[in-house]
């Protein structure tokens, strides 16, 4: 009979570590990644405060080649339900039909501002140029920000983005997905997408906010005047979104709206090429985080790491308890998890995803991740 006075150390040490690891991943998904469940559940209740007036708001949006998005999906953002707003788009030197387009709506749509960036201007990162001049443009305080191949979920987009701007409130984190298929890849950047939403959202709930999509965020013209907007991150590329919201965001001046009819929807990447060199451009500004935000970042990545590596030590251990309770613990963590993320999709509007799902991506993502920062280093130089 197998006895706890049998063990070694080396045995009890790996036993202990798996043991903290499973708690340490349970508390993670039980607590910051049902943060947008747990802020569902309080507006739901009325315990989250908005504002009732309507401030007049500037939509910022840059574009580049983008004549067939702007064409499908600016009229969606023209003619949102709010009293009060303007829509700015930079064209940020176009060579297909996105200036003639942009002419024409403009005659349509009289809230409708076009501006962009000199043929000879020179910048490292011309959205970050593009975006500044969109800023300065603005004639409103509160600025909201998505893409040109973004198209909100409803006409409330706007109403439901900007009621979170209290007193105090500088930042409002949204949501912004990709349209669904059933391809392999599809249900990969489905799954990434929104297990990174829920982990910056879930973290912002909790007053520890250290990232934000271009996709769908707001914040106050003031705020990035007084800071200068991105003069701390013109060397970098990436980083107009979550640099800006990790240098500036706060427990205290931050919100997060993640109503359905606050989402906004993308076309996902078509090939693996593609995804892989956007994975690349955005894990790119992680070593310019603050050295909390890279902390909260990477802390379930290393926990998950250590637990499927103390796994595979304990079926290697070969004692029938050990192979009995590595499998008992990972069949808890992977109902915990596909209990979380399916909730949390079933609120977001998106495909629930199955337990085998869960399984391989949430291995082969953070693989996949680790490549992509390290072969993007090699090729940089760094």
């Amino acid at each position: 009979m197998f006895e706890l006075q049998s063990l070694t150390i080396l045995e009890y040490i790996l036993v202990s570590v798996f043991g903290l690891v499973l708690i340490s991943e349970t508390f993670f998904w039980l607590h910051a990644m049902l943060g947008i469940w747990r802020h569902t559940r309080n507006v739901g209740k009325g315990r989250v405060p908005f504002r009732e007036d309507q401030p007049p708001v500037s939509v910022i949006i840059c574009a580049h080649n983008e004549d067939t998005n702007i064409r499908n999906y600016l009229p969606a953002i023209l003619e949102q339900d709010y009293p009060d707003f303007e829509v700015i788009v930079i064209d940020d030197r176009s060579t297909d039909d996105t200036h003639d387009i942009l002419t024409i709506y403009s005659k349509k749509y009289p809230n409708l501002h076009i501006t962009f960036i000199p043929l000879n201007a020179r910048a490292l990162s011309s959205k970050k140029l593009g975006l500044t001049l969109g800023v300065k443009a603005a004639q409103h305080e509160y600025l909201l920000f998505t893409d040109a191949d973004c198209v909100p979920e409803s006409t409330h987009w706007i109403a439901n983005m900007v009621r979170n701007f209290t007193e105090g409130t500088d930042f409002v984190l949204g949501y912004g997905a990709y349209f669904e298929d059933k391809s392999h890849l599809s249900r990969l950047i489905s799954y990434d997408t929104l297990t990174i939403g829920m982990q910056y959202l879930g973290w912002a709930e909790l007053h520890r906010p250290y990232m934000g999509v271009g996709r769908n965020m707001a914040y106050r013209k003031s705020l990035f005047l007084a800071n200068k907007g991105f003069a701390g991150s013109l060397d970098i590329q990436a980083g107009d979104d979550d640099l800006f919201v990790n240098k500036l965001a706060n427990h205290n001046n931050t919100r997060i709206e993640i109503s359905r009819e606050s989402i906004t929807w993308s076309p996902a990447k078509k090939t693996h090429l593609d995804w892989w060199q956007q994975k690349q451009r955005h894990l790119s500004v992680s070593p310019h985080y603050r050295t909390g935000s890279k902390l909260i970042a990477s802390w379930e990545t290393f926990a998950r790491f250590l637990f499927y590596t103390s796994f595979l030590l304990m079926l290697y251990v070969s004692k029938w308890p050990f192979i009995m309770a590595a499998f008992f613990c990972m069949v808890i963590k992977l109902l915990i998890q596909e209990s979380v993320i399916n909730r949390t999709a079933r609120q977001l509007g998106q495909h629930r995803f199955a337990l085998w799902n869960v399984f391989y991506f949430d291995i082969a993502i953070p693989v996949a991740n680790l490549f992509a920062l390290l072969t993007h280093r090699r090729r940089k130089g760094w």
